[in-house]
Parts: C-alpha cells; sequence; structure tokens
C-alpha cells in the first residue's frame, strides 16, 4: 500500500560500499548535517497514532517493550506510544474539551496492533521527523548533495518481545521509510524496512528463541509489505536485544543511477546484521515531470540526478508500543 500522509499519497564493489557506510557511522556526530538525540527534542514529532515520549537513559517508566535500557548515546532516547484511539474521530472529556485524532485521513478502528498475519487492513501510521525543517513543510525535503546523503536512526530491538509475541500468536509490525522527492519536488518513492516479530517459519529463523526478522522494499503498511514474504528475499533475524542503527544510503552507481543501499548494524560494532540494495526506475511521475530524460519509460533506471531531496523519515505502520528510538541522522556524503 502507498501509504496515506496528511491528504498527501506517498506512492510509493557491496564490501568498499559498506566500509563507507561504517566509516560515517563511526563520525555521525562530527559530520551530521541534522541529529536528533532526544536531548532537546523537538524534531521528530507526533503523527498517526503514534506520540513521542522523551525519556531519561534507563527509564522504567515503560514496561511492556526493552524496560530499563540505556540510551542508544547521550541523556535521553524516546518512546513512541500506539495510542490507536487516535483514529477515532474526535471526543470531549468530562470538562467540555474537545480532542481529535492526529492524522484525520485514517480510518477509524484501522490501527489493531499485532493483529494476524493475515489481517492486511491494520494502518498504524506513526511519527516521522523532516530531518530538521520545521513540521509540515511537505513541498520541500533537503536536497541531496552532490555525492548522495545518508540517513539513520536507532531502534531497539527486545527479543524477549518478540518471543512473547510469538508464544501469543501475535504479528507485531513496524516500518522504517526514509523517502526522496525528484529534482522537480514531486515525490519519488519510499525505501522501506519491513520488520516484524519472527513467527518462527522465517527463512532465517533460530532454532528457538524469539527474534525479528527484517527485509526491505519500496512498499509499506500491511496491504504493501509483509517481512515474513519469502518471495521478496534476503530476509535478515536479528536473534540478540540490543540498539540497531538502520541506515539508508542514497549514492550514485557506477552507470550513473541512483543506488539505495539500506543497512542494519548492531551500534556497539561494525558487523552488519543485514544489507540490501535497492535500484529504482523511472515512475510515471518522474517520465511526465521531466526528472528522467525523454523517452524513458517503467524499466529505465533511475538517474541519480532525478532524485532531489530526502523527504521525511517515517513510520508508515508502527504497531509496537513504546518501541525505543535515538539518535535520527542525516548527514551529506563527502565521497564513496
Amino acid at each position: 500500500m502507498r501509504g496515506v500522509f496528511r491528504n498527501k499519497c506517498v506512492r510509493a564493489g557491496k564490501t568498499a560500499l559498506l566500509a563507507v557506510t561504517l566509516l560515517f557511522t563511526f563520525v555521525l556526530a562530527a559530520q551530521a548535517s541534522y541529529l536528533e538525540g532526544f536531548e532537546q527534542g523537538g524534531s521528530f514529532f507526533d503523527d498517526g497514532v503514534g506520540v513521542v515520549h522523551i525519556r531519561p537513559s534507563k527509564s522504567n517508566i515503560e514496561t511492556d517493550y526493552a524496560p530499563g535500557i540505556p540510551a542508544s548515546q547521550g541523556r535521553n532516547y524516546a518512546r513512541l506510544l500506539v495510542q490507536a484511539w487516535l483514529q477515532n474521530g474526535c471526543f470531549t472529556d468530562t470538562s467540555g474539551n474537545t480532542f481529535c485524532g492526529i492524522n484525520g485521513s485514517q480510518a477509524p478502528g484501522a490501527c489493531k496492533p499485532g493483529a494476524l498475519s493475515t489481517d492486511n487492513s491494520v494502518n498504524c501510521d506513526g511519527p516521522m521527523t523532516e530531518w530538521g525543517l520545521p513540521y509540515g513543510n511537505f513541498d520541500k525535503g533537503v536536497p541531496l548533495g552532490p555525492n548522495g546523503s545518508s540517513t539513520s536512526l536507532d531502534i531497539y530491538l527486545d527479543t524477549a518481545f518478540a518471543a512473547a509475541s510469538e508464544t501469543a500468536m501475535k504479528d507485531y509490525r513496524f516500518d522504517w521509510d526514509s523517502d526522496l522527492l525528484d529534482n522537480q519536488g514531486t515525490f519519488l518513492q519510499d525505501y522501506i524496512f519491513n520488520v516484524a516479530v519472527g513467527d518462527g517459519h522465517d527463512s532465517c529463523a533460530p532454532a528457538s528463541g524469539g527474534y525479528f526478522v527484517i527485509e526491505a522494499s519500496t512498499n509499506s503498511q500491511r496491504s504493501g509489505a509483509n517481512a515474513h514474504d519469502s518471495s521478496n528475499p534476503p530476509q535478515a533475524c536479528i536473534t540478540q536485544s540490543g540498539w540497531y542503527s538502520f541506515t539508508h544510503t542514497f549514492i550514485k552507481d557506477q552507470n550513473g543511477n541512483l543506488e539505495v543501499d539500506l543497512t542494519v548494524n548492531p551500534v556497539t560494532n561494525s558487523h552488519p546484521a543485514g544489507s540490501w540494495t535497492l535500484h529504482p526506475s523511472c515512475l510515471n511521475a518522474q517520465i511526465s515531470d521531466g526528472a528522467c530524460p525523454a523517452g524513458s519509460t517503467a524499466s529505465t533506471p533511475l538517474p541519480f540526478s532525478a532524485a532531489g531531496a530526502n523527504f521525511l523519515g517515517w513510520f508508515p505502520d508502527q504497531e509496537i508500543n513504546n518501541l525505543a528510538i535515538d539518535n535520527a541522522v542525516r548527514i551529506d556524503l563527502q565521497t564513496h
């Protein structure tokens, strides 16, 4: 499914590249053009049914997911509450105050966290960032540098939660998306980590214990994507609890076309837990607005020059109450 966001339609040599990605991981703080570590907060926004709460490192306020964890970096991190009532229109409290859901475009009752894997009607839109721009700049984005850019978010994966979910037959999922505008300011495409608690049937499932399974695609939400999908390999399974950096790298490939590399790395070491490469093609919008060369078709590789800006970092689906995040980063690449 191409998610709906405030009435804006969201349409949707490896070793050397990985080494460069890891290099930037070590120097993010020095080179970041945008860094939200939740020490101050204010640039990662509530949306859909998701509410951002900043917490001090090792906070025990939340007990349902990864209680007492330290921040990935610094003094604070954030929890993403899933408040499904936000989809249920407006209500009036006992004092006469009227409140309405954050995102009025969502269907009431659509968010059903942990629904059966066969239920494709779930739609738990979650929080987002505009990489340092104020909320509501949905026609701008942050321009890509001449060598491309990288965006990253640390997410805590709690395998004890995953194990309990599997036992209870709950299929909790989330999608983390870093998307682009083209060079005309038109929406280009989503590039998404599709993540779910393991169900024991995934190709990389461990013999025992809880885990998360991850795939990469250009689609999101249950009607469009599924981390358990065996027809969209490869799958990567995370079997150890901890903070993981989910990184998108947007670069020019050897033919001058856009390449999107997605990697998942534990923040404590440089050993990748999963990596994927997407090679986008020209879409109708880019053929129509001239971002793609005249005569392009849907099979024409998308030129790197057609990519214009990083648009949103967004959770199109976020079903895990109190999912922990930290260190949202965007940088312009200096070399690759």
